[in-house]
């Protein structure tokens, strides 16, 4: 039998160690981080905790950021239909937004269009915000 070198066995435990202790960290990281669908029903729960809250108040006694976010809200829930007539009453506060938020703002709008089938009115609404 061949004599093996007692540093060449140290030196494959210590990596065999090293692969293993990786291999743990790797499992209880990914374990641990919330999965797709965990988020999206934590996103679609807050949506609907918005609509509850705000949904039932007249629209023109909410402050600009309620009405954003139950905007946004009605968007994740996919009331489209509400998304748009919400948002046509809007057309000042989008036109006032800063750039990043009028546009990430306006494609949703614009989305919610779509989805009803009304592609010549996302145009006109993009036109009407200054998109």
């Amino acid at each position: 039998m061949k004599n093996i070198n007692p540093m060449t066995i140290i030196g494959m435990i210590i990596i065999l160690g090293v692969l293993i202790v990786v291999g743990i960290v790797i499992i209880l990281t990914s374990s641990s981080r919330p999965s797709s669908s965990a988020l999206q029903t934590g996103i679609i729960e807050q949506s609907k905790k918005y609509v509850e809250t705000w949904g039932t108040q007249p629209f023109e006694t909410l402050t600009t950021e309620q009405k954003l976010l139950l905007l946004h809200a009605y968007a994740n829930l996919g009331k489209f239909q509400v998304v748009i007539q919400r948002a046509e009453t809007m057309i000042d506060i989008f036109r006032q937004l800063a750039p990043e938020r009028k546009r990430a703002f306006g494609e949703m709008v614009e989305a919610a269009y779509h989805r009803l089938g009304k592609d010549q009115d996302a145009i006109a609404f993009r036109h009407h915000i200054g998109l």
